[in-house]
């Protein structure tokens, strides 16, 4: 936490080591986290936590409570989730049983989260499998939300979209969640009314570059982050 300078450290939280562990502020060990959402206020009052962190190297989703700094664990076994493995196997990668336990659950690098109030539910950015995720704090439910987890860009229904290595999210004053897909260099568009995927910017893996203009003509290259204005 900072000051109003954006400077001055008010307080951390964490002891600073890398690693996986729960427990006070002090205690608790992260590894390379990334994003962060803050969560409603009546959701907060129901699950008795603030945040939601993407801990990423640790395949995981954290929750902190802000009054005290304790962190929790919410979702992820912290074994990384490889859909060409399954696929090997001949198991649907993207099946995840509806009783189970969020954290006996593989995630994939989770790269940002944010709360999606048109779908009533955090939007995690599954990077490692090229994925959405869905995960609701109060049932502990997980989901996937968009994506195959095939590597590219293809626009569409949710369930046939591609991405490429999700990495920020953001929530519009209309619902929608923007998405800075990194490996195909675009930033995309996912509608939760409509469950439709879209692209603003950017033409796919190998189109990337330093380029101004009109939206049609305009490249990027490897964007992590966008927010909402």
């Amino acid at each position: 936490q900072l000051e109003e300078d954006l400077t001055t450290v008010r307080r951390a939280i964490g002891s600073g080591t890398k690693g996986w562990a729960d427990g006070p502020r002090d205690a608790a060990r992260f590894n390379e986290p990334q994003g962060i959402a803050v969560l409603p206020e009546r959701v907060r009052a129901d699950v008795g936590y603030d945040l939601v962190v993407a801990d990423t190297v640790n395949h995981r989703l954290r929750g902190v409570e802000l009054g005290t700094g304790a962190v929790r664990t919410l979702a992820g076994n912290g074994v990384q989730r490889l859909l060409d493995d399954a696929r090997a196997r001949g198991v649907d990668p993207n099946e995840i049983p509806q009783d189970a336990s969020a954290t006996s659950v593989a995630l994939s690098s989770p790269w940002d989260v944010t709360w999606s109030d048109a779908a009533d539910t955090l939007v995690v950015a599954m990077a490692g499998t090229h994925q959405l995720f869905s995960f609701d704090p109060r049932t502990g439910a997980l989901a996937v939300l968009a994506g195959t987890g095939d590597e590219g860009l293809r626009d569409g229904s949710a369930s046939e979209s591609w991405f490429a290595q999700p990495s920020g999210l953001a929530q519009d004053a209309h619902g929608a969640v923007w998405v800075a897909d990194s490996e195909s260099s675009a930033v995309r568009l996912l509608d939760p009314q409509t469950m439709q995927v879209s692209t603003l910017v950017g033409k796919g893996l190998f189109d990337f570059g330093h380029v101004d203009g009109p939206l049609d003509r305009a490249r990027l290259q490897h964007p992590l982050g966008v927010t909402a204005l």
